[in-house]
């Protein structure tokens, strides 16, 4: 009788030391972390660096000074930085609470909050979203006349579709203008957010070019063949003009406006705020 009880005293020994082993190795600190990440055919797809990281649980890794790159056929596509992040090992996601960048050689994201899904290449960025595209550049333009700045309270980006959603307050900035809406999607080419096909403009629409502005419910720019598409209770007024339509279509490359459905043109008064 008195075996057995030393051997259920040492089995419950050494069953409490290996989980305290355990605990130890989760709340473990690692100096210079690196973990690199493969598909399912062996190829890179993303390398996630720290200065410093913790092991809260089996799941959970937490990472200080986060460096991660993403790949795309074997090449770096992007970079994200961020103070701290939290990896989620059987999800392979990176959640951000404390501010995140993105660079990529034609778009920025910046975001206060991330939940970025490394295998599906997707995720959302929220609070403060700001996403800079870099259109290529002509032989008399600068970077900033180039560059397109997308302002929003969340996004949904879905690279391996080619689309990304915003909310909130939504304002576009570029040289020639601005749009300011409740809902704006941009379109680009599956994989390639810098080569952007569309983008639309939806609720409460309100565009400025300078020598033109107005309102609609939908506005699409399509960026391959250079026109603006209008539609819904269309304004758009000048400093002498106002023209009020169903649906306006402008060729930004021949400088040419043609409207459809109900149509009408009323004059200015002088001195009339626009």
């Amino acid at each position: 009788m008195r075996d057995k009880v030393f051997l259920i005293l040492a089995v419950l020994g050494v069953s409490l030391a290996a989980q305290r082993a355990q605990e130890v190795m989760m709340e473990s600190e690692v100096r210079g972390f690196s973990l690199p990440l493969y598909n399912r055919d062996q190829q890179l797809q993303a390398r996630i660096t720290g200065s410093r990281a913790t092991f809260p649980d089996e799941e959970r890794i937490h990472i200080y000074n986060l460096h991660a790159e993403l790949y795309e056929s074997g090449a770096v596509q992007s970079k994200v930085t961020s103070p701290e992040a939290v990896f989620y090992k059987s999800e392979q996601r990176l959640e951000v609470q404390s501010g995140v960048q993105i660079e990529h050689p034609q778009i920025d994201i910046q975001s206060e909050g991330m939940n970025w899904r490394i295998p599906q290449r997707q995720g959302e960025f929220r609070g403060k979203v700001i996403m800079t595209l870099h259109k290529p550049l002509d032989s008399a333009s600068t970077r900033e006349d180039q560059d397109v700045v997308i302002f929003a309270d969340r996004l949904f980006l879905y690279l391996a579709e080619g689309k990304g959603i915003f909310y909130g307050k939504v304002s576009v900035r570029h040289s020639k203008g601005s749009v300011q809406c409740e809902r704006g999607e941009i379109e680009f080419e599956p994989r390639r957010p810098e080569r952007v096909i569309r983008f639309i403009a939806q609720g409460q629409v309100r565009w400025d070019s300078g020598k033109r502005s107005g309102r609609c419910h939908t506005l699409s720019h399509d960026w391959v063949r250079n026109r603006i598409f209008l539609q819904g209770q269309v304004v758009i007024e000048d400093e002498k003009h106002r023209l009020i339509s169903e649906r306006v279509v402008w060729d930004e490359e021949n400088h040419r406006l043609r409207s459809g459905g109900l149509s009408r043109v009323e004059i200015v008064s002088e001195g009339a705020q626009r």
